[in-house]
């Protein structure tokens, strides 16, 4: 993934922490910073400890049964093997809907994810 390198990343990431404070008072945020906020929030979303850069960028890897030329090619049947015989296992604790389903969308098909969830629990669960 494509990250802006070192001190431009960090002044992006204070910028938002202090967006996110201001939109927390009572003064709240000008359209201005609501819409920078809101480009903050759709291109990262943190997921557990780890921040996740760019959820909707999609890089495949598998792009069919077609014969492709060259000299470093893998066979189709080389990752699947593989793959068949894994398992993900994905922590998520009160995780947004739309960072589950990213983060969903990057396992392969043939590989077995595990969702593990400890969300906070309200009345009308129990």
């Amino acid at each position: 993934m494509d990250r802006p390198s070192g001190n431009t990343y960090v002044a992006g990431q204070m910028e938002e922490k202090e967006l996110l404070k201001k939109e927390k008072k009572k003064g709240g945020l000008s359209k201005e910073q609501g819409k920078k906020l809101a480009t903050y929030e759709t291109k990262h979303a943190k997921f557990v400890n780890v921040q996740i850069n760019e959820l909707l960028r999609v890089i495949e890897l598998d792009s069919g049964p077609s014969p492709a030329n060259g000299d470093d090619v893998v066979p189709r049947e080389a990752p699947t093997s593989t793959e068949t015989q894994m398992a993900i296992v994905i922590p998520c604790p009160n995780e947004y809907y739309h960072t589950i389903e990213g983060v969903l969308m990057g396992i392969p098909y043939d590989c077995l994810g595990i969702l593990v969830s400890k969300n906070s629990r309200f009345p009308v669960d129990r």
